[in-house]
């Protein structure tokens, strides 16, 4: 089965690698579309001509399964990509639908979905995860920097346990169930433990499994890694992230 799964830059790699890790069988191709990146200050319409073009640029690979492995693309984009994807007669899932439901799984009575502030803005993750768990309040936050400080990488702990802090610390004692509505966050996961420790983490990564277990299809396994800007910060990270050390992997498209 040929499964394209894309994002901005490193957080769909989170997601890439526990797919890689349960379902190794596959072809993958991951897409960084790193001339764009960050997303989270994105326009609704330019992120919608972004997610129809990473769907056309993906066309030439005979994807059977488009995982968009981005809140923000997943909140602004994902009915236009549908469309596209549809005529082909493929599939394709976002994370919100798969968050929501793994939220369903637990008792959360308060909930903290953090998140760019173009997902925020959009406002369709929180609507979803509120329709779908009516028992559980949920608060939001736009975290401005932290896409942009994990892709550069050369931030301390210090610098980044702080950065965390100012945008969750708010919320020590109020929730039981935190969020992260973008791939890239659960990269801060420790930042985000020491900050409100003993509270429930629900990631993409997870959730995108759970949705997709019973359509996984085995074939010959294979990997590529697609960018729409050379990056060697990138390459370095994910080279990290899923322990592989191979060039080749890598394509600049």
């Amino acid at each position: 089965m040929k499964i394209s799964v894309f994002d901005s830059g490193l957080g769909g790699i989170t997601v890439l690698k526990k797919l890689l890790q349960d379902f190794p069988n596959n072809e993958y191709i991951y897409y960084a579309d790193l001339k764009n990146l960050p997303y989270g200050d994105k326009s609704e319409n330019e992120l919608k001509e972004i997610g129809k073009n990473i769907i056309h640029s993906l066309d030439k690979y005979n994807t059977d399964l488009y995982i968009v492995a981005c809140g923000t693309l997943s909140s602004n984009a994902l009915e236009e990509m549908t469309e596209i994807v549809e005529k082909k007669n493929k599939k394709i899932i976002g994370i919100i639908d798969s968050i929501s439901n793994r939220l369903k799984k637990t008792n959360s009575k308060n909930a903290l979905l953090i998140a760019t502030p173009a997902t925020i803005r959009k406002g369709i993750f929180k609507e979803k995860l509120q329709e779908n768990n009516p028992q559980t309040t949920i608060y939001t936050e736009g975290c401005t920097e932290f896409v942009e400080m994990i892709e550069a990488g050369n931030k301390t702990d210090i610098e980044l346990q702080n950065i965390v802090n100012k945008y969750i610390e708010k919320y020590v004692g109020k929730i039981d169930t935190i969020i992260c509505g973008c791939t890239h966050y659960i990269l801060l996961e420790k930042y985000i433990e020491n900050t409100l420790p003993n509270v429930n983490i629900i990631e993409a990564g997870l959730s995108i499994e759970e949705e997709i277990a019973n359509n996984i299809k085995d074939s010959k396994p294979s990997l590529k890694i697609l960018m729409s800007k050379e990056n060697k910060v990138f390459k370095d990270n994910v080279k990290n992230i899923l322990y592989i050390d191979n060039d080749d992997l890598f394509t600049v498209v």
